[in-house]
């Protein structure tokens, strides 16, 4: 039971303000940056806004916090827990049809949850997701890119070979 109205707390609740995706988006768009995955496009308008996005790939990537996409690594609030079961359940049927939706218009999607944004693992499938375009085909374990080859960044310059005014590069030639 609630101590004040509905309209007052509706009032207090309108006036919170998110402090910003501290442990799903921003966490995720650094690992994405420093493994040299780059080209997305964040909240991309088409059905579901994900997160991230590579349009001409068609590969959508959304990142679910726990709680309110029910990962078995929280639990339900003890009061009111008919209502956390309903809110939780109403979102994971939302995130379902917005997948379906999706890979139907031939899009890949990857849903990475709040407590594996870190994993080697995630980057992978983001990874073999982009570098093929196509995350729900099959994919063999030889195709998949390790977290180590989407480090490395392309080589832009031989040695002993020259550059566009034709000055070599190389320092045995200065």
């Amino acid at each position: 039971m609630d101590h004040v109205s509905k309209d007052v707390r509706s009032k207090i609740m309108a006036a919170v303000h998110s402090r910003g995706n501290t442990t799903t988006e921003l966490p995720l768009g650094k690992i994405l940056w420093a493994a040299n995955l780059r080209g997305y496009r964040k909240h991309w308008p088409v059905v579901g806004k994900p997160d991230f996005a590579w349009p001409g790939r068609k590969v959508a990537v959304f990142v679910d916090g726990c709680f309110w996409h029910g990962c078995r690594c929280k639990y339900l609030p003890r009061t009111n827990t008919k209502f956390w079961r309903n809110k939780i359940e109403t979102n994971k049927r939302r995130d379902r049809r917005v997948s379906q939706s999706l890979r139907r218009g031939g899009w890949a999607v990857v849903r990475v949850k709040e407590c594996a944004v870190r994993k080697p693992s995630t980057l992978a499938r983001i990874g073999a997701a982009v570098l093929i375009g196509r995350a729900d085909r099959a994919i063999a374990p030889s195709v998949t890119p390790s977290p180590r080859s989407l480090n490395r960044k392309p080589q832009t310059h031989l040695p002993g070979r020259s550059n566009k005014r034709g000055e070599s590069k190389s320092p045995t030639h200065r």
